[in-house]
């Protein structure tokens, strides 16, 4: 499967747990996890940051409300680090 193919499923499955959490009064914590591996380019990354950008910048999807908390964790061989706690 292609890096842009798995994007691809993370984005769609980050989307149907935002419309789970606009449908109901309760919190929702999301951790994203980001590539920071040998194995992702520079334009890889960049991809990266800028959907994550896109979707918390997005108010309609991301409610400032303080009902979703959100973290951030980038992996690498053979380390992850936490990049933004939530």
């Amino acid at each position: 499967m292609s890096t842009l193919s798995r994007y691809a499923q993370a984005a769609f499955c980050f989307f149907l747990l935002l419309g789970a959490a606009s449908s109901h009064a309760q919190n929702l914590d999301i951790v994203f996890v980001l590539d920071g591996s040998g194995s992702i380019d520079d334009d890889e990354w960049l991809l990266q940051r800028q959907g994550l950008a896109s979707a918390l910048g997005n108010e309609d999807l991301v409610p400032r409300d303080g009902s979703i908390a959100i973290g951030v964790v980038q992996f690498s061989t053979p380390n992850a680090r936490v990049e933004v706690p939530y």
